[in-house]
């Protein structure tokens, strides 16, 4: 496991219209990487949205699978479009390169969307949530062929007191993003993102014992949606590298359309 450097930035209090609850699943084996997602959207009280989203994107070789805040229309905050536009930006890079960056964008594009909510202390409950569970699990292929996956998280640290523009004072939070690496020949690895305790559980079913990678990740994924059926649901979007291609195994109309460069 590697700690990656930590960036660090004041981040003021959050609101959000739009996050996704949901699962994720990446499985690492020795000739392909395997990434699955649920689909179900959660409003900023935890409640089901009608609509599916897309949580799975493919940019320049690139794979990303997401859970926590997805969307914040009254922020301007769409974490697909900033992934989107940082991987197209970093085109051409190292794909373990390409990763720290889009880890560090994520993280200082979601404290600017919350600038102007600073001086709202009451909303900290909401941002503590929300920014715990932010989870990205990243899938890529460099030139030589190497296959790297990575599980990037944000956290919330406490910054001490500041003084907002009514002169009210309220503890200000700093915003840091880790990662985790399988590369350099590290294979049979497995990172979830999102409902992690029903993934746990999930795990403990000896019918995945004799499971390995693409049947493993959807299975395991299917079982989480079952224990936890208010917090995710199908359909499952899958997504396969290998060191040749990338191949969408399921995949549903709102993949289609997602921001992909």
């Amino acid at each position: 496991m590697e700690l990656l450097r930590v960036a660090l930035l004041v981040l003021p209090m959050l609101v959000a219209s739009s996050a996704a609850g949901s699962v994720a699943v990446l499985v690492h084996s020795d000739d392909e990487i395997v990434l699955a997602a649920d689909s179900i959207g959660l409003d900023k009280h935890n409640r089901a949205l009608a609509e599916s989203f897309c949580k799975i994107s493919l940019h320049s070789g690139v794979a990303v699978a997401h859970t926590g805040l997805v969307e914040a229309s009254a922020l301007r905050w769409n974490l697909p479009v900033v992934l989107a536009d940082r991987l197209e930006e970093t085109r051409g890079a190292p794909i373990r390169d390409r990763i720290e960056d889009a880890m560090g964008a994520v993280t200082f594009q979601f404290g600017l969307r919350q600038q102007a909510l600073e001086s709202k202390p009451e909303l900290d409950t909401m941002l503590t949530r929300t920014v715990s569970a932010v989870t990205l699990l990243f899938a890529g292929v460099d030139r030589d062929g190497a296959m790297i996956s990575a599980k990037g998280n944000l956290k919330l640290l406490e910054s001490g007191q500041t003084t907002g523009p009514d002169g009210s004072s309220h503890e200000r939070q700093r915003i840091t993003y880790q990662v985790e690496f399988c590369e350099n020949g590290c294979s049979e690895r497995i990172f979830v993102g999102g409902q992690e305790r029903a993934l746990e559980l999930a795990r403990r079913d000896s019918a995945l014992s004799n499971l390995e990678g693409l049947e493993f990740a959807n299975t395991l994924l299917e079982a989480a949606i079952a224990i936890v059926p208010e917090r995710a649901a199908t359909p499952v979007d899958v997504l396969r590298l290998t060191p040749d291609r990338a191949e969408w195994v399921s995949r549903k109309p709102e993949c289609e359309t997602a921001p992909t460069r």
